[in-house]
């Protein structure tokens, strides 16, 4: 398999990343397949929204753009409608493999920040990392972008051009997803159930009028599918590619570009036993120092476990990060963050419980450098942990570590009044 080695996918690599749910769904026990092909059938007989974007899409002055700060907004749907020079969006679906060796990236982007190179606003990134440590990189510049939006089954994103289209659909309750890819090289489909209810950026559950999508300033996130069981079916270049694991899907847009509203990120999601964890933390680009965490634990598919708060508290529940660095995992050659490992502990006071979670790196996902040995790894690993003093559980895990550049032309602010 190759590896991605142009800049631009180094690039790319960075860029990723509504209906009401039942409080009482059960997302643990729901396993179904999701017809790619049935929402663009019947769109004109449903009242299907479509957001077209050529190449080089894009508002022309005074023309109005829509940037969505509304609650209610489909978490699949555009956000930003039309383009303008600074904001941008991105789709992001990521899996690990059962045995933390094997893992993929997919990042559906609408974006101007990184089109200097005259490729244009739509990309699609794809990774794919194997037990043996190679992995196959590909970066496309789409034609077309194409997200259609069908009351009552879901959304359907496709991005084309010649000789290739990446797709993705998720259910109209964002319990279920589908992801394919199919270029001259490589084809794939990758089926998503999730695993934890649709929460905002400030751990609400979806759908809230007061909840917040704004982790940090400019910089919307929100997470449609926190963690999920996955499976794995492709060939790329010739060699069949078959897994299970976990994995999960984000939706992000920004006024700005990323290095303008964030500093770097770090990202967890895990299965072990009966429990699902992701953990997603920004720190603030606007404002020093700040860095905003936001965890949820599911067991059985119920959450039994969110917060927002890292300081230790008597009343209030609270966690601990910890970066590990050890020999028993693998870590990056290239960039500064040595990091092997996490080290998680969830503490509810009120209730008296506590949970712990240890992860090691196993395989590298994804890479991408930047200067003064900043940039971003994603890592396939194992996670073992649970109920404080009860049998630990063992499962895959994803973690991802990103640090922006202080100074860079590549990550220079284009923040406008």
């Amino acid at each position: 398999m190759k590896a991605c080695s142009t800049r631009w996918c180094i690039l790319a690599s960075i860029l990723g990343i509504t209906v009401q749910v039942e409080a009482t769904w059960d997302y643990g026990s729901r396993q179904q397949t999701l017809d790619m092909n049935r929402l663009s059938s019947q769109a004109s007989a449903d009242n299907c929204t479509i957001s077209r974007f050529g190449r080089y899409t894009a508002a022309r002055r005074p023309d109005s753009v829509l940037f969505s700060a509304n609650n209610l907004t489909d978490f699949e749907a555009p956000a930003i409608e039309p383009l303008n020079s600074t904001a941008g969006e991105q789709w992001e679906f990521d899996g690990v493999s059962d045995d933390g060796t094997q893992a993929f990236i997919f990042g559906f982007s609408r974006d101007p920040n990184w089109a200097f190179s005259g490729t244009g606003n739509l990309r699609v990134y794809a990774e794919f990392a194997f037990a043996n440590g190679s992995r196959y990189a590909i970066v496309d510049y789409a034609e077309e972008s194409a997200v259609e939006s069908c009351p009552g089954r879901g959304t359907r994103g496709s991005w084309k051009g010649d000789g290739f289209e990446y797709t993705f659909t998720v259910s109209s309750d964002m319990s279920r997803a589908t992801v394919t890819m199919d270029n001259p090289e490589a084809h794939a489909s990758v089926s998503m159930n999730s695993l934890a209810p649709p929460r905002y950026a400030d751990n609400q559950p979806w759908p809230s009028t007061n909840a917040s999508a704004e982790p940090v300033r400019h910089f919307f996130w929100v997470e449609p599918m926190p963690a999920s069981d996955i499976t794995v079916n492709a060939m790329i270049q010739g060699e069949a590619v078959a897994w299970s694991g976990v994995g999960g899907h984000e939706r992000i847009w920004h006024a700005f570009s990323w290095p303008t509203c964030i500093t770097g990120m770090l990202a967890v999601r895990l299965k072990v036993g009966p429990y699902a964890l992701s953990l997603v933390e920004f720190g603030s680009k606007r404002v020093a120092g700040l860095r905003v965490p936001a965890i949820v634990l599911v067991e059985d598919g119920k959450v039994v476990f969110s917060s927002r708060r890292t300081r230790t508290s008597e009343v209030e529940d609270y966690m601990r990060i910890q970066k590990v660095q050890s020999l028993n995992g693998v870590t990056t050659k290239r960039l500064a963050d040595k990091t092997t490992g996490i080290e998680l502990e969830l503490e509810s006071p009120s209730r008296g419980k506590k949970w712990r979670f240890e992860i090691a790196h196993k395989n590298i996902g994804f890479e991408y450098g930047f200067s003064d040995g900043s940039g971003g790894t994603g890592y396939s690993g194992v996670a073992t942990g649970g109920l404080a003093d009860s049998q630990p559980w063992t499962g895959p895990a994803f973690v991802e570590l990103l640090k922006f550049p202080d100074n860079s032309w590549l990550t220079k602010s284009n923040y406008v009044e």
